[in-house]
């Protein structure tokens, strides 16, 4: 299970939250698999995180060709 501490850990060094930017959910999830394997974290499931991140001030957008988290992004 995702712990508390390494999902802060994640949005500190991977993330940007602010008003007016977006993530596709699938690049969100795939930087968060990336960043489990380089730090030795078990990665969770999409839905799972995705769960995590509603928990939060996030809120998941559509578009016609994908889904999005609002007011975050990943660092350049």
């Amino acid at each position: 299970m995702i712990t508390k501490l390494a999902k802060v850990r994640y949005d500190r060094e991977r993330c940007i939250q602010m008003p007016g930017v977006s993530v596709r959910i699938r690049d969100l999830f795939k930087a968060y698999q990336g960043w489990c394997g380089e730090n030795n974290e078990h990665a969770v499931s999409e839905q799972f995180l995705g769960l995590r991140l509603k928990e939060t001030v996030f809120e998941r957008t559509r578009t016609a060709d994908a889904r999005y988290w609002s007011s975050l992004a990943l660092k350049p």
